[in-house]
């Protein structure tokens, strides 16, 4: 029986490490050299017009400097994240069969509740999240996806996030975790 379970264990990580690295292909690392190379252009430009008074040159520095500030490129990892969110449907089945299997826990746990949540909502037919369902602790990576406006994607980043988290968890099961 222990082995079953160890194997079905390896399987479930195994498909999700396939879609993880799948979601990961071709997403290149930001560089960061490019994008000062742009910004470095964008100032050589401004300066360039001998015609721009001193003021209006000094405005338009501080604007674009301040845009560029404020543009945060997504990370590699956020990219990931969006990719996974868009690919859940083909795992969702299972999903669905972990969220039925009679998991415990010592306590209360962030997984735990996530699989409850999803198993009600499969059971019901929904692939919307309530307004009122928060991030559910499922780390700080999946917080702002998990309180997007739009519930359905809202939902499938719930999906995401306690796919990835019960593949962890199942890893520590098989090592005598509190999660079993």
């Amino acid at each position: 029986m222990l082995t079953a379970t160890d194997q079905i264990i390896f399987m479930f990580q195994r498909r999700v490490a396939d879609l993880w690295r799948q979601c990961a292909d071709g997403v290149a690392a930001l560089d960061w050299a490019q994008q000062y190379q742009q910004l470095l252009q964008q100032i050589s430009d401004l300066t360039a017009d001998d015609a721009v008074p001193d003021a209006e040159l000094r405005a338009s520095l501080r604007n674009l400097v301040a845009s560029s500030r404020a543009q945060r490129p997504p990370t590699r990892a956020s990219v990931i994240r969006q990719r996974l969110i868009d690919a859940i449907a083909p795992v969702r089945s299972l999903l669905a069969g972990v969220s039925r299997l009679p998991w415990q826990a010592t306590g209360g746990h962030p997984v735990l509740d996530a699989l409850h949540r999803l198993r009600v909502a499969y059971a019901g037919g929904t692939k919307r999240l309530p307004a009122e369902v928060g991030a559910l602790r499922l780390g700080p990576a999946w917080r702002e996806a998990i309180a997007d406006p739009d519930r359905e994607r809202a939902f499938k980043a719930m999906e995401v996030a306690t796919l990835s988290r019960c593949a962890g968890r199942c890893a520590m099961a098989r090592s005598g975790s509190s999660i079993h």
